[in-house]
């Protein structure tokens, strides 16, 4: 599970100031933590020129942590791997920089 989307060279937050057309965005699984004292999921990101490029072992273009308030939906269990991946998955492309990505 992965986001796929296109980084302009022009945006804020690319400091290559390249254009990825196929950035892979990758939630690390074994650095996610869950804080409940806070109630929230504390979620690293890192991001890909390429999924050949993570595939390959190559180094992120991008690095960067989020913080996801835990799910309120009881449908959605957290001590079950995929649905807190795709649960964190959803809220990144809730944010406006993810909006327009696609998974993979």
């Amino acid at each position: 599970m992965a986001l796929e989307l296109t980084i302009p060279a022009e945006r804020h937050d690319n400091e290559f100031w390249y254009d990825f057309q196929n950035a892979y965005i990758k939630i690390e699984l074994r650095d996610l933590r869950i804080d409940f004292v806070n109630d929230v999921i504390n979620v690293p990101v890192k991001v890909f020129a390429s999924r050949l490029a993570r595939e390959n072992n190559g180094l992120p273009i991008s690095k960067r942590k989020f913080k996801f308030p835990l799910p309120t939906d009881a449908s959605i269990n957290i001590a079950n791997k995929d649905d807190l991946l795709t649960y964190c998955y959803n809220q990144l492309k809730q944010l406006p920089e993810f909006q327009e990505a696609n998974d993979v």
